[in-house]
């Protein structure tokens, strides 16, 4: 007994037995982790946007990435600034191949 209350401890398993739609629902959610994360470097790589939703886009991409993986800002950054380069990596190689097919 603690400040006269009891120890009411319900564990996972408990609460699994009396609410067992809980586990349905978690397995029909599990994946939205990953998802999130897949969409929010797909944002960060996205070079197609219009401008000005662009940023907006960009920042929520980052803040959502710290707060689901706990990252701090400078392994966020990092990672943006590797995103951006494959990006911008790609869009050379596409542009130097149009050009090659122009001089054939």
């Amino acid at each position: 007994m603690e400040d006269g209350r009891a120890s009411s401890a319900v564990s996972g398993t408990q609460i699994a037995a009396w609410f067992p739609v809980i586990g349905r629902q978690w397995a029909s959610i599990a994946h939205f982790h990953d998802a999130i994360i897949d969409a929010c470097r797909r944002t960060l790589a996205d070079a197609e946007s219009k401008r000005e939703d662009w940023e907006g886009r960009q920042v929520k991409a980052l803040a959502s990435i710290v707060l689901l993986e706990g990252r701090n800002l400078e392994e966020v950054f990092q990672e943006l600034m590797e995103i951006r380069k494959a990006t911008l990596e790609k869009q050379v190689e596409k542009s130097f191949m149009a050009v090659e097919e122009t001089r054939s």
